[in-house]
Parts: C-alpha cells; structure tokens; sequence
C-alpha cells in the first residue's frame, strides 16, 4: 500500500455521517464560538456521545432512542462538523478539554462516555484525563493511535507518521467542500453497505469544514495514548468493525491489531463484528444496541 492509498485508507475509515429527524428533549446554551455544542436527552445516569470526523450528534440518533429513558444523553456536536458551525482554531485537544470543561460546570457525575471513530479515540482520552472521572467508555470503531492503520502494525509511532500527518494538514487546507465530497466518495464502500447510509455520508461531508477536517486527522496522527491507557482501571468496551475486507485472514489481521492496542489495559475488552463497516450504526444498529445495553448495565 503506497503513502496516498493509506491516507485514503485512514480517510475512509474516520469519516463519519448524520441521520436526520432526530429530536431534541433540550439543547444546552452555548457561546458561538465554542467548539463543541451539546444536546440533551432524557434524565438518568448520565451518557455522553461522541460522533467522528464530519459527523455531527445526530449519528447517534438511535442509540439516543435506546438510551433516553433511563439516562440523561449528552450528545456532543464539533464545531466544523455537520450542521454545527465552524470555529477557527478547532482541534482535538480543545474539542477534549471542551467536554471535561462541560462536565465540571454542570456537574456531572461519572459519565459512560460512547464515541464513534475520532469520538471513540475521545472516549478513551477522555478515560485517562485525570480531570474527569469517566464511569465507562466504548470507542466503536476507534483506536488509541490511528496511525497503525497505516503501517498495519502497532509498532508504529507518531515520529514515524509525523510526514503523513503533515501532508494530510496540507491536503485539507485548500480543499473546498466539492473536493470533500469528491475525496469522500472513494471510500464508500468501506464505510456503510446501503446506498441510503452511503449517501448520508457524501451530504454529511458536504456541509463540513476541510479545514477542520485536515487539522484534526492531523491531530490524531500525532496523539498515541497507547501507554497512557498501560494499567488504567476505567472499564473499556472496544467495538471493531472488520466488514469492510473479504477473507478470514484480513479478518484476523484486524482483530489482532485491534487487541494489541488495549493488551495492557486490564478492564478493557473487544468484541469485533466481522459483518459491519466503519458506521457500525448503520450497518447492524441491533448488534451495537445489545453491546452498549450489555456493557452499561454490567
């Protein structure tokens, strides 16, 4: 795999979309230039979501259903992403410091934090930052470094992803959103199986901000928490999604780099779904349902 097929590859696999028709209980005030904006559902213990690169909160729209009876559901949205405004100057570490900013001032207690993708990456971060203390986390179809993806083993690290990190800074920086959608397009296959899911991704994408896009996959190449998450005690639900290859050794391959990420995390589990792609959501929304369900409640 060459430099710009696995930058692809890295592409496709965090990009993420919206469902429309959700339906808000109650949006939390914010100031315009803030870089994250905040939806909440329901009472209960509390549960924050997450969504990946290019997708704002209503990505979670079922699993909003699932959860909002019984929890109150914080579903973050990033500036730049969707719908949501963009902010200049947004990047991964003030969308993280954002939320556990949120979470101090309204008190909230001992959230499950559930992201997808980048927000899966968060939902980790968000498990070692010692200035929340997260009751549980799953990360659907998020790693602790991104940039194994592109080396296709965890013995990579980010000096060695430093040249792709800044060539895909670059990339984004000129690009409008046409170009978004364009670059978008070729790696639907891997994304969602319908072409309904699909299309929601390529309109998803086209009210997005390169710019933000180019700096956050810029940030998640230089951030490996890997070690940070060496002996945390934080229970950790991975869910993997291997649909998108063909043979029972790709499938493997997956899992096992997967694994290796959480080896040393001693509450952290995996379970892969061999059938779904990238947007676990939409390709087997009951599958991910029983697995939070499951996890939550244990």
């Amino acid at each position: 795999m060459n430099t710009k097929q696995a930058f692809l590859k890295f592409f496709h696999l965090t990009a993420v979309t919206a469902i429309t028709g959700i339906f808000s209980i109650s949006v939390i005030a914010q100031k315009p230039q803030d870089v994250i904006h905040v939806e909440s559902y329901g009472k209960g213990d509390p549960v924050i979501l997450i969504p990946g690169l290019m997708s704002d909160g209503s990505v979670w729209q079922q699993t909003i259903e699932q959860l909002q009876d019984d929890h109150q559901v914080l579903v973050v949205n990033v500036a730049g992403f969707g719908k949501t405004p963009k902010v200049a100057g947004t990047n991964l570490h003030k969308v993280e410091q954002a939320i556990v900013d949120y979470v101090n001032q309204h008190h909230i207690k001992q959230p499950v934090v559930i992201g997808h993708s980048m927000g899966g990456f968060l939902s980790l971060a968000l498990a070692v930052n010692p200035n929340i203390e997260v009751k549980k986390a799953i990360s659907v179809d998020g790693l602790p470094y991104i940039g194994a993806i592109f080396a296709r083993t965890n013995q990579v690290t980010v000096d060695m992803m430093q040249p792709q990190a800044k060539g895909a800074l670059a990339y984004f920086q000129n690009m409008d959103q046409q170009q978004l959608v364009a670059q978008t397009r070729q790696g639907l296959a891997i994304q969602a199986t319908s072409q309904q899911a699909q299309q929601k991704i390529l309109d998803f994408a086209a009210e997005s901000d390169p710019v933000t896009v180019g700096q956050i996959t810029y940030d998640l190449l230089m951030r490996d928490i890997r070690q940070e998450l060496v002996g945390d005690k934080t229970p950790i639900l991975m869910l993997g999604a291997s649909g998108g290859f063909d043979t029972d050794e790709q499938h493997a391959a997956v899992e096992s780099l997967y694994r290796g990420q959480l080896a040393n995390s001693p509450n952290a589990q995996v379970q892969m779904n061999t059938h779904s792609r990238h947007f676990i959501m939409f390709d087997d929304a009951k599958w991910l349902a029983t697995q939070i369900a499951q996890f939550i409640g244990e």
